[in-house]
């Protein structure tokens, strides 16, 4: 059937929406793992599924948390963090204003 081009829209079936975001998820790491390996960075992705729960992904095996907490400390975000007592995904999802 080989690729075809798509119209990027909203979902509205369940079972469909499921799907693609599984596959989608799958070549989005890919990439990044490609990404890490080509270039010898490191990289983290965090997805949410449609029900809201997290998906993971760091290239060359580290941890998430470390990555995340080496962005921060060369970023604003670390002084906020460090002033709230938070933690970093709470501190980022706000300022990113993604669910508001």
């Amino acid at each position: 059937m080989g690729k075809r081009k798509i119209n990027i829209e909203l979902l509205e079936d369940k079972k469909k929406k499921n799907v693609t975001f599984s596959k989608r998820r799958k070549g989005l790491f890919h990439k990044a793992s490609q990404l890490g390996n080509l270039c010898n960075v490191q990289t983290v992705i965090v997805v949410f599924t449609p029900a809201g729960s997290p998906f993971m992904f760091t290239s060359h095996g580290s941890s998430t948390d470390v990555v995340i907490q080496r962005y921060l400390e060369k970023s604003e975000l670390a002084e906020i963090v460090e002033e709230d007592g938070g933690f970093w995904w709470d501190t980022l999802i706000e300022n990113l204003n993604i669910f508001h």
